[in-house]
């Protein structure tokens, strides 16, 4: 890098001051609130990043040219030196020298644009996707704010046009798109030579800003960047983020995109929990899982319990039923009192935002085909283990028979089927793996006391 990683970090610390409340006055009428854009835009204007283009408006469907990228770089991160630099020729001249001088144009084309010592009109030019990737990397690896080396992988594997990137894009491109700052444009692709508009673009700086004042995303302790407790975005695990976040998804994977049998998800996250990838809706419904709470195994991790009226926006169902075939996850996306509703891959070969709806009392019915099987992936806080007969958890039936570690219901109530691993031998709880009895005891009267104990 052009300057030292010190003076980088320095000027980090600097920008990391709580942002201030937003300016009243400062209102587009083209930024309605509740957009997936708003908050960036309002958030990056308060900081001076960036601004309207007259008239009250934003224009956030309009073109980026690098300079105006280049721009908005240099104000949020290098402020101070921009505030000193030579102003000469062109307004965006002192920015893009800025950029320059720290190295955030190492591999931008536009800077191919500057021949001793002067810019050529070249860098005004609108900037496309590889670029901006670029840019953006350039500023995560002089600050050390990287993703896992597995992330990166995966990013990789999921970008579907990932060949003909350009090779001097690929790691920024992989790198970017592991750490969620900027996505593919739908079916895993990630259209380098497409452009941004002006709402993506400061989208992009708010993501990763957000995450430098949340404690950044380094290869630490925790490879993913993220903390226990906070998603993607750098805001608190609630159903209302998660909520704000599924809004944005809905954007970037519309109802009706392809995405069936052949559409395969895998990532550390998922491996972790035990599946090597997901294909069809468990493939959608883990991407969307890991696009919300990060793909590192080491935060926020799956819990997978039965306990269906606390099941939250978020959450994975898996609607399941060996008998009859019913094999679906999705996406919870709203709870409204015993009604449900939740987004899919795989809706005759689609994506679907409204099909996937339900009331959380059939589960609870034991003559419903969802009521055995079907359980819930969480990655919210997991809840305290059951320490009695009931544990403090609501369970399906007050004689369902469930683990005394984890809680998970191991044998309805009146069904004579054990929902265990091992045969007729040692058999496992199969969510905490903790519990353990042999054949004998577990159809033994004495161990329905309602919460199994027996180690054997």
């Amino acid at each position: 890098m052009k300057r030292a990683l010190c003076s980088l970090l320095t000027l980090v610390l600097l920008c990391s001051l709580a942002t201030p409340a937003r300016a009243a006055e400062t209102r587009f009428t083209d930024v309605p609130d509740g957009t997936w854009y708003s908050d960036a835009v309002y958030d990056m204007v308060d900081r001076g990043v960036v601004k309207g283009v007259g008239n009250d408006k934003f224009d956030p469907d309009g073109k980026v040219t690098a300079s105006q990228y280049g721009t908005m770089v240099a104000r949020l991160f290098f402020a101070d030196e921009l505030a000193n630099e030579k102003a000469t020729g062109a307004w965006w001249v002192p920015a893009m020298e800025v950029c320059r001088k720290n190295g955030m144009l190492d591999n931008v084309t536009a800077l191919a644009a500057y021949r001793n010592g002067t810019w050529g009109s070249a860098a005004d030019a609108v900037m496309n996707r590889n670029d901006v990737a670029m840019m953006t990397y350039n500023y995560m690896k002089a600050t050390n704010n990287l993703p896992s080396e597995s992330a990166v992988d995966t990013a990789k594997a999921g970008i579907t046009d990932f060949s003909s990137i350009p090779a001097r894009y690929r790691i920024a491109v992989a790198t970017v798109f592991a750490g969620g700052y900027l996505k593919g444009v739908g079916g895993g692709k990630f259209d380098g030579n497409g452009t941004l508009t002006r709402a993506q673009a400061v989208t992009v700086l708010y993501r990763l800003v957000s995450d430098i004042e949340a404690g950044g995303i380094s290869t630490g302790s925790d490879p993913s960047g993220l903390k226990d407790g906070y998603l993607t975005n750098g805001k608190p695990i609630t159903e209302a983020n998660i909520q704000e976040m599924l809004e944005e998804l809905k954007v970037e994977y519309p109802a009706g995109m392809k995405w069936d049998n052949g559409v395969s998800y895998g990532s550390p996250a998922v491996r972790a929990f035990g599946y090597s990838a997901g294909y069809g809706c468990a493939g959608f419904a883990f991407m969307l899982s890991d696009r919300l709470f990060g793909d590192s195994p080491d935060t926020n991790k799956y819990t997978k319990h039965q306990r269906f009226n606390e099941i939250k926006v978020g959450d994975i169902l898996w609607n399941k039923n060996s008998s009859t075939g019913l094999d679906h996850k999705i996406v919870i996306t709203e709870v409204d009192g015993d009604q449900f509703y939740g987004c899919s891959g795989n809706v005759n070969g689609k994506v679907s935002w409204t099909t996937d709806t339900g009331n959380i009392s059939d589960y609870y019915d034991t003559s419903s085909s969802l009521s055995r099987e079907s359980c819930i992936f969480s990655r919210y806080t997991a809840p305290a283990s059951s320490t009695g007969s009931t544990g403090g958890q609501t369970q399906h039936s007050p004689n369902d028979v469930v683990c005394g570690i984890c809680g998970w219901v191991i044998q309805k109530d009146g069904s004579t089927d054990v929902d265990c691993n091992g045969g007729n031998a040692i058999k496992n709880c199969p969510k905490c793996f903790k519990f353990f009895a042999c054949y004998q005891c577990m159809n033994s009267q004495a161990f329905k006391d309602h919460v199994a104990h027996c180690h054997g």
